[in-house]
């Protein structure tokens, strides 16, 4: 085996162990990710649970806004900031938003408002 080989041959391994850990690296940050949301949303729940049966505020529609403003405002504050680019979809038309976009927003109102009926 020659030199030249050899060397390609090492070459090859180092290269599929740096994928294997940036595989694991991915992984191992994708589960922290969803643990995190599978944590932040469980504390909101109960949270929410408190703030309407323990408290005097009797408001579900005004706590399930507070979300929608919250998630609102971090996404501009994100835009804002540069952390994260949105240059890429500039070319979305009012067509393509009211088709697309509108529907989602107008049935996750519904469902936030239908999901509080008694």
């Amino acid at each position: 085996m020659s030199t030249t080989a050899k060397d390609e041959s090492k070459s090859d391994t180092a290269g599929a162990a740096s994928a294997r850990e940036l595989s694991l690296r991915a992984f191992a940050t994708a589960m922290a990710y969803g643990v995190a949301y599978i944590t932040a949303a469980t504390a909101i729940i109960m949270l929410n649970k408190y703030l309407l049966s323990v408290t005097a505020f009797h408001y579900p529609i005004v706590l399930c806004s507070l979300g929608v403003v919250c998630g609102w405002a971090l996404s501009l504050i994100a835009v804002h900031t540069g952390r994260v680019d949105i240059s890429e979809h500039k070319d979305i038309t009012l067509t393509f938003w009211a088709k697309n976009v509108l529907p989602i927003g107008l049935f996750q109102g519904v469902t936030l408002a239908l999901g509080y009926v008694y």
